[in-house]
């Protein structure tokens, strides 16, 4: 009847999202096989890095950290789901702009104006 079709909807579901969460753990985002990519969304008073320096998921996968502010990104998504993110940091004096594709994002500063 109808619980068991609604029943059978959610094992499905539930089962669809733990595929795809294991897929994005598991290594298939554009990282190495070894290693995943956490952004962090700070100011730069708290070094991010140094929190997840040594730690692994899973205890066999690097976290190799990027951190940034807000104004220092930019996030361009496609409607296929593919999408990156360009940050711009200093380096010698100079400004660059480096693409990444995180596995991971952790916000912690306060988003104020998006304005400038």
């Amino acid at each position: 009847g109808f619980f068991s079709s609604l029943s059978n909807a959610v094992k499905q579901t539930t089962a669809a999202a733990a595929a795809t969460f294991s897929e994005q753990v598991g290594g298939s985002g554009s990282s190495s096989g070894r290693s995943k990519v956490l952004l962090v969304i700070d100011e730069p008073g708290t070094e991010w890095a140094k929190y997840f320096k040594g730690k692994k998921l899973h205890g066999e996968m690097d976290i190799k950290v990027e951190q940034a502010e807000f104004g220092d990104l930019n996030l361009v998504a496609h409607a296929n789901g593919n999408f990156s993110v360009d940050m711009e940091v200093i380096r010698n004096g100079v400004k660059v702009v480096r693409s990444l594709k995180p596995d991971f994002v952790l916000i912690r500063q306060h988003a104020f104006s998006m304005a400038r």
